[in-house]
């Protein structure tokens, strides 16, 4: 049972609703229930599973400065004690704002790719973006109260990529788009109409924090080849060919991503 039920205010009819957070354990457990359950019953019929990895390049890891996130959250915390009778109308000084940046960008087209860097933030990010459950404010990519840098060396030079103010972060944005970009590869370049799921869960590494997603389609037997080929041109932020175990067939889809859902490992850890 949720244990930080809170109550929210509808915008169109100012109604009240006593509603489950969706982030304690008690809701993943719950969440990662309900998804085994459908896992189980797409690949009931028979159908095939890939699971695929989706990793980042050093240049292009989405990342945040750690003084700009401080400098939210305590613009975040001062207005949450001065209008915390009434969360759906806070008024927020836009001139402080949370700015994701990637070092370098790349834009497909049908002669191949362009990479160009990046001089402006790829998304920013305002104090109303926060939702808050309890004293904690959540943010699209995770809950940064507990959070470390990359660490990670560039042999040349033996020295960090990442500066000590850089945090890298989750960007479902990459996400989303990568959908977009494979279901309109696979009908204009395979002419392929026929239906396909898709489960996806975001995570940092264990080791470095590193972010990256982990996807489990559902497709019709016969069709892994296709989907390998389209999977690999479409995702832009690293060479999938590189790395033989990025896309993989299923062999037990419900737990693997049950396990995921319940791992908490969407946080960045201390």
């Amino acid at each position: 049972m949720c244990v930080e039920q809170r109550w929210i205010v509808n915008k169109y009819d100012g109604s009240r609703h006593y509603v489950k957070c969706g982030h304690c354990e008690a809701c993943r457990q719950e969440k990662s229930l309900q998804r085994s359950n459908r896992v189980n019953a797409e690949f009931s019929s028979g159908r095939l599973g890939i699971f695929v990895t989706l990793t980042y390049m050093n240049s292009f890891v989405p990342y945040i400065y750690k003084s700009d996130y401080y400098r939210m959250r305590e613009e975040y915390d001062e207005l949450c004690k001065q209008q915390k009778d009434d969360h759906t109308k806070m008024q927020f000084d836009y001139d402080v704002s949370l700015p994701i940046y990637r070092n370098f960008s790349v834009k497909q087209h049908r002669h191949g790719k362009t990479i160009k860097r990046n001089t402006e933030p790829i998304k920013v990010l305002y104090p109303e973006d926060f939702i808050s459950y309890g004293d904690e404010p959540k943010i699209p990519f995770g809950n940064l109260r507990n959070f470390k840098n990359i660490r990670e060396i560039n042999p040349s030079t033996n020295r960090y990529i990442f500066d000590r103010d850089r945090i890298a972060v989750l960007h479902y944005d990459d996400l989303k788009d990568f959908l977009d970009r494979l279901r309109l590869k696979l009908q204009r370049a395979y002419n392929y109409d026929k239906r396909y799921e898709v489960f996806t869960v975001g995570e940092y590494g264990e080791t470095y924090s590193r972010p990256h997603f982990h996807l489990l389609f559902s497709i019709p037997n016969g069709d892994y080849e296709l989907f390998k080929q389209a999977i690999t041109e479409t995702w832009t932020f690293s060479n999938l060919r590189k790395r033989p175990r990025s896309i993989e067939v299923a062999y037990n889809p419900a737990s693997y991503l049950a396990s995921y859902e319940k791992s908490l490992r969407d946080k960045p850890k201390r």
